[in-house]
């Protein structure tokens, strides 16, 4: 049976965090791919929607990360979403702003840890075995 890499998707308007994200999760088991605004993201997903996670930044140029996540998720309904934002310091703070029709969505603030990202990435992976 061949492997199949898992698939994950960072979204997010600041180079920096979708350069080191992309890096620091880099390896033989993930195919990584980049989005700058919602827009591109919608794009790529068009062109092959079949991605294991979603991250995504809820600060975007173009569409809020919120209306982009219920967009990918009509798209990807199997997907994983993390969230990441500098405006809240945990996911019970954003559940408590935006209501609880985020809540299959995981967390990670910024400025955020990588190993923290690689950890919570690694955990949505393990649970969609």
């Amino acid at each position: 049976m061949e492997f199949m890499k898992k698939k994950i998707m960072i979204i997010d308007d600041e180079k920096l965090i979708l350069l080191s994200l992309s890096a620091a999760l880099a390896d033989n088991d993930h195919e990584i791919n980049i989005a700058g605004n919602g827009t591109s993201a919608l794009a790529q997903v068009a062109d092959m929607p079949d991605y294991d996670v979603y991250v995504v930044d809820l600060t975007l140029p173009d569409i809020n990360g919120l209306e982009l996540i219920a967009r990918l998720r009509e798209i990807s309904p199997n997907a994983s979403f993390i969230v990441m934002s500098g405006r809240y310091p945990d996911r019970l703070a954003l559940l408590a702003e935006v209501g609880n029709d985020f809540s299959f969505c995981q967390f990670i603030p910024k400025p955020f840890d990588f190993t923290q990202a690689r950890q919570v990435i690694a955990n949505l992976l393990e649970e969609d075995q």
